[in-house]
């Protein structure tokens, strides 16, 4: 899966700062994945608005990282007002796949910093 990853916008917020940034894409590997996993847990007991407030989460998060196609994906997800399990399940799974290669994209962008 092909992620769109753009540095320039995500440095362009933070005043080209790459300290900060690299500190922000440290705490974005922190604290997203467990996200994923409360995702999980809300569809499946059927907390919709819990779910959709993580995928809220997701987007805003990930755009400010430069991951401009998972913000995306986590922006549909956010607004799709579907209640059925599986599906959401499945978009949890695309949207692990987005960060773990925005994870590859964001960390090889640091290095290059």
């Amino acid at each position: 899966m092909s992620v769109e990853f753009d540095i320039e916008f995500a440095l362009s917020n933070l005043d080209h700062d790459t300290d900060i940034y690299a500190a922000v894409v440290d705490q974005y590997f922190i604290s997203t994945p467990p996200m994923c996993n409360e995702m999980r847990t809300a569809a499946k007991s059927g907390d919709w608005e819990t779910f959709r407030r993580h995928a809220h989460s997701i987007k805003s998060s990930s755009r400010t990282i430069g991951g401009m196609a998972l913000g995306d994906l986590a922006e549909q997800i956010e607004l799709d007002e579907s209640t059925d399990l599986h599906h959401a399940l499945e978009q949890v799974d695309m949207i692990e796949k987005c960060i773990h290669q925005l994870q590859v994209d964001a960390n090889s962008a640091v290095a290059k910093l």
